[in-house]
């Protein structure tokens, strides 16, 4: 969101190592809780830190930043239609996690995922190319992120010509 709307701001990840034991991974962020600077977020990540204060879960900082760069909709109605899209979002993410624990990848590819962008395009009618509204939101970012997952032939695509997509 930050970089979508063209405002400063600093981008720190803790790099994992994920050959070595689980709690020694990465040791920057186990030195980020011991010292307190993640413990307004209950010693969890992510985290954002805005003027001293930290501001812990994603969902809270994916909403306070889109409000702050002016991607939350134009009006209050269009914020609440964001934040519904967004938890349609997260049930269908649930039940991919629930139809991959259950080997039923397949059906969830066939069926579910279909049917589900099948609605989507019908409840965002016209909203010249937007997910909610006539401008670019939050619910866009979500939107765009949700495809990448989902659709690795993205990746093929972002390289150009001749590419081919990643298995599934």
């Amino acid at each position: 969101l930050m970089a979508l709307s063209g405002a400063e701001y600093t981008d720190t990840r803790w790099k994992m190592d994920m050959s070595k034991p689980y709690g020694q991974r990465c040791p920057t962020f186990v030195e980020a809780r011991a010292n307190g600077s993640l413990f307004m977020a209950l010693d969890r990540a992510p985290i954002l830190v805005v003027d001293g204060i930290t501001l812990g879960q994603s969902k809270s900082i994916e909403r306070y930043l889109a409000r702050r760069v002016g991607l939350y909709g134009s009006n209050e109605l269009e914020a609440a239609q964001i934040d519904a899209f967004g938890e349609h979002r997260r049930d269908l993410r649930d039940l991919n996690g629930k139809a991959y624990s259950q080997g039923q990848v397949a059906e969830f590819k066939t069926k579910v995922l279909p049917s589900w962008l099948a609605k989507r395009e019908k409840v965002a009618g016209d909203t010249k190319g937007c997910v909610v509204g006539n401008g670019l939101s939050l619910a866009d970012v979500q939107l765009y992120y949700f495809i990448c997952e989902h659709f690795p032939a993205r990746a093929a695509y972002m390289k150009g010509p001749g590419a081919t997509p990643a298995a599934d």
